[in-house]
């Protein structure tokens, strides 16, 4: 083959790749201003001095002049960093909801279920239970079964100074 010549196994994949990419080029005039003016005309804010009689044909048509008290309230109600700063002043208020958690008492309820034939396992469970027979071998317990249910309560009322 010579320098520069596609192999032709690779050409559908060429023409595939080239056709994806040139596809996403092709808009239907989504950012064109016409088609942005219309999205927008819905959420304007109608002024002081329109009535809801003519308040379609004033947001419709926005070939009117804006005031400036409408271009203020306008960019008050589409403002993002508006958005942004309430949504990251309830970032922080949760944060500090997450760190005076550790001082308040804490509940739970909790179950458990174990079955198997593993000698830790058997052990462990034997002795917290205080069941442990003193012959018991512990290298082949056999199949156990051991339920479990329980409430949980803390209260921390000093770790150190690690919680504050």
């Amino acid at each position: 083959m010579m320098r520069g010549e596609v192999r032709p196994s690779l050409l559908p994949l060429v023409l595939i790749f080239t056709f994806f990419l040139l596809s996403g080029c092709a808009s239907k005039d989504k950012y064109r201003y016409e088609n942005i003016q219309k999205d927008y005309a819905a959420r304007l804010p109608v002024p002081k001095n329109t009535t809801a009689s003519n308040r379609r044909q004033s947001d419709v048509n926005l070939d009117r002049p804006v005031s400036l008290a409408d271009a203020i309230q306008m960019a008050l109600v589409n403002n993002p960093d508006k958005k942004m700063a309430n949504a990251r002043i309830n970032q922080s208020q949760a944060l500090v909801e997450r760190a005076n958690a550790a001082f308040y008492p804490a509940f739970g309820f909790y179950t458990e279920y174990l079955q198997g034939d593993a000698p830790s396992a058997f052990l462990f469970k034997t002795v917290d239970q205080r069941m442990l027979q003193p012959d018991t071998n512990l290298n082949n317990p056999g199949w156990f079964e051991n339920w479990e249910t329980g409430v949980d309560g803390r209260w921390n009322l000093y770790n150190g100074g690690r919680d504050v």
